[in-house]
């Protein structure tokens, strides 16, 4: 692995987490992990979205985010105007857009655990695990027909996916793991966290790394990053947060670029 930055010479921007957009372009929630907006990297460098907002998604409604409220938080959408598509009351959070459906997928205490949801608009939230620990982050697949997810029902978070209707759920990988990303043709999913099973005392720094969406044996792609959630940029690149940094990585040859503040690479 190749890193390629001059660190002295970039502005730092505190990125916390960055998501596919769509059409070429990159959401990003920036500030810290207490108080972050929701920003979208444009022709013009990095536009503001939503103010005091955090897990942006692209959506066919429009990017979605999460917003606290009160001792809770809840799912909102930005297209022309904001509007809040979950009432409120419980911890909602990770949305997730599917291509071509107005569903989203989410996760939420609303009845007590922490599990994943489905919102088609107008209807009430369905939920789709039960009895699998807490499960947080949901990916959809790219043709819609399952999700992945990560549940802590066998100690620390591991990968798993499921049908779209929660069926026929199906472990990854034998690693830590969460925030999964699949990728465009959907035969890899890459994710935040280890290559091995470890200990809740003692984790392993956060990594990216990748694994087969069938299932089996994964492999780390950017070592002891400390990294937040991955997205994909066309079949060969992820993009991810290192410390704070906005990285992207060519995945065939290892190597990592630090991105620019205006969303531009670093010179070699």
């Amino acid at each position: 692995m190749r890193l390629t930055a001059e660190r002295a010479s970039i502005e730092r921007v505190p990125f916390v987490e960055v998501a596919a957009g769509g059409e070429g372009t990159l959401l990003a929630a920036r500030g810290d992990f207490r108080v972050s907006s929701i920003w979208t990297l444009t022709g013009g460098g990095w536009e503001l979205l939503a103010e005091d907002a955090s897990s942006p998604a692209a959506t066919e409604r429009g990017v979605a985010f999460v917003r606290a409220e009160g001792g809770g938080s809840a799912i909102w959408i930005k297209r022309e105007g904001e509007e809040r598509v979950t009432d409120g009351g419980a911890r909602d959070g990770s949305p997730a857009g599917r291509l071509g459906s107005p569903v989203i997928a989410f996760s939420s205490d609303r009845d007590g655990g922490s599990d994943i949801y489905v919102l088609t608009p107008g209807e009430e939230p369905q939920r789709l695990t039960e009895s699998l620990g807490r499960c947080i982050t949901p990916a959809w697949s790219p043709g819609g027909e399952r999700i992945a997810f990560a549940s802590d029902r066998d100690g620390l978070y591991q990968l798993f996916t499921m049908a779209a209707d929660g069926s026929d759920v199906r472990k990854v990988a034998e690693a830590y793991g969460h925030s999964p990303a699949w990728s465009p043709g959907g035969d890899t999913i890459a994710y935040a966290g280890s290559t091995v099973v470890q200990s809740a005392r003692s984790p392993l720094p956060t990594s990216i790394c990748t694994v087969s969406a069938e299932g089996g044996e994964p492999g780390m792609v950017a070592e002891a990053s400390m990294g937040s959630s991955p997205c994909w940029a066309g079949a060969d690149e992820l993009y991810f947060v290192r410390n704070g940094w906005l990285m992207r990585l060519h995945v065939p040859s290892g190597e990592v670029t630090q991105m620019r503040a205006d969303g531009s690479v670093s010179p070699p």
